[in-house]
C-alpha cells in the first residue's frame, strides 16, 4: 500500500513538473493531455485518473509552482528579519521579485492571479501570510499605522502626528492619530525622511 502510495505521489509529481515546463517553455497551447503525457512518459488517462481534467492538471501545476515560488519569498523575509534590514527595501524587494516573477511567466501569472483559484490555494494563502508579515515589519518601525482591523495605513509625518501608546502595533510605543496628510507616500525612497 505504501508503494503504491508513492508511486502514485511520484507520477502526479512527474506530470506537474512536466506541464509546468512545458507551459513555462511552450506556453499554453502546448499543455495538452496528449503532450503532458508524453512529457511525463505516461499515458493518457493517467492524468484524467489524478487530475479530473485539464482544468484540474493546471490548478496543480499553479499551485506547485506558487508553492514553491512562496517557499523562496518566505525565506527571503525571514532572513531579512533576521538580519535586521530596512523593512521597506524588503518590500520593495519582494514587490520587484513578484513583477519579475510575472514577466518570466505571464501564463502562469495569469492562472496564479485568477482570484477564484487564490480562495482555494494554500500557497496563495502562504503568499498573502508573507505579504502580511513584511507590511508588520513596517508597521513595526512606526512607518505606517494599523487599525484595529490590521489594514495598514501611511504613517504621518513626525511632524504633524500626536503621539499616544498604542496598542495596535505590536512592538511600537506610539502611533499617529491624525489621518494621513498624503505628504509623502511610504513606498518612496526618500520615506525615512517623512513629511517631504
Amino acid at each position: 500500500m505504501i508503494g503504491e502510495t508513492n508511486s502514485r505521489s511520484d507520477t502526479r509529481s512527474k506530470i506537474v513538473d512536466a506541464a509546468a515546463r512545458l507551459l513555462q517553455e511552450q506556453g499554453p497551447a502546448a499543455v495538452t493531455t496528449r503532450g503532458v503525457a508524453e512529457a511525463a512518459g505516461v499515458q493518457a488517462p493517467t492524468i484524467y485518473r489524478l487530475f479530473g481534467d485539464k482544468d484540474g492538471l493546471l490548478d496543480a501545476v499553479a499551485e506547485h509552482v506558487l508553492a514553491t515560488y512562496v517557499s523562496a519569498k518566505a525565506a527571503i523575509v525571514e532572513a531579512a528579519s533576521a538580519d535586521n534590514a530596512d523593512p521597506l527595501d524588503d518590500l520593495r524587494a519582494g514587490w520587484e521579485m513578484q513583477i519579475d516573477f510575472g514577466v518570466a511567466n505571464p501564463t502562469l501569472f495569469g492562472l496564479l492571479s485568477d482570484p477564484a483559484r487564490g480562495r482555494r490555494s494554500p500557497a496563495a494563502q502562504s503568499g498573502q501570510h508573507v505579504l502580511e508579515s513584511r507590511v508588520h515589519r513596517i508597521a513595526v518601525t512606526g512607518r505606517l499605522r494599523v487599525s484595529s482591523s490590521t489594514r495598514p495605513e501611511p504613517a504621518q509625518s513626525s511632524r504633524s502626528c500626536r503621539r499616544r501608546p498604542s496598542s495596535a502595533i505590536p512592538g511600537s510605543s506610539t502611533a499617529c492619530t491624525r489621518p494621513f496628510s498624503g505628504r509623502y507616500s511610504p513606498m518612496h525612497p526618500n520615506a525615512r525622511q517623512a513629511g517631504r
